[in-house]
């Protein structure tokens, strides 16, 4: 019988030979627990609908808030980037003619890809397009995560009242709908788990199909 090797599984020790686990392989078996695009392959987003979130400011500014985003380059599995604060990035001035597209993005270098010198940081940064009556959208690193899309109107001073479009999704863990037998109800919807529970809701303690004497009720409101 052949066999065929893939990367090496999740943190596995160096042995004689100096192989382990490496960035790329660790990567991809991330990816596994990850929303799936296709097998093996993560969905890009935010991991949380407060992750990440971008915010225009009084001035010429944008706030981005903690959390954690899955990137995605190259076939390399998961980048799974991290902040635990607020973070500011700031945007240059408005034109007093035209208006322009600031997108706000967040991108994770990688040495194997982008060469051995390069700083590993990600980091957060704003592209904007050049000023026009029709503005273009400007081009972000290859492999960053837009967050958020603005068109910054001619003579702006802030960004505050901006509203953001093409806002970067919420991604989450790998996990399938769990069976009524396996200690979920199978529902997408809150009424189906109830129905699947037989659990009736309404004002009043109602009867259910549990039972006949010693129910339990219970009351949703």
């Amino acid at each position: 019988m052949g066999t065929t090797p893939i990367n090496a599984g999740l943190v596995i020790d160096l042995n004689q030979a100096g192989d382990g686990t490496t960035a790329s392989g660790f990567r991809h078996a991330l990816a596994v627990l990850l929303q799936q695009s296709a097998p093996g392959v993560p969905v890009p987003g935010r991991l949380g609908s407060a992750h990440f979130v971008v915010q225009g400011q009084p001035d010429m500014s944008y706030v981005v808030s903690g959390g954690g985003v899955v990137l995605t380059r190259s076939s390399q599995g998961a980048y799974v980037v991290g902040i635990d604060r607020d973070t500011a990035v700031s945007t240059g001035p408005s034109n007093g003619v035209n208006p322009r597209i600031d997108r706000v993005s967040v991108h994770q270098p990688d040495p194997a890809l982008d060469g051995p010198a390069i700083d590993v940081r990600a980091f957060i940064g704003v592209a904007s397009s050049d000023p026009a009556s029709q503005p273009q959208v400007p081009p972000i690193p290859v492999g960053a995560l837009e967050l958020a899309r603005y068109l910054v109107p001619a003579s702006a001073t802030h960004t505050e009242a901006l509203v953001p479009t093409n806002v970067a999704p919420v991604v989450g863990l790998n996990f399938g709908t769990v069976p009524v037998n396996q200690g979920g109800t199978g529902a997408s919807t809150p009424a189906g788990a109830r129905q699947a529970l037989g659990i009736t809701s309404g004002q009043a303690a109602p009867s259910n199909n549990v039972g006949t004497d010693g129910d339990i009720y219970f009351q949703i409101l």
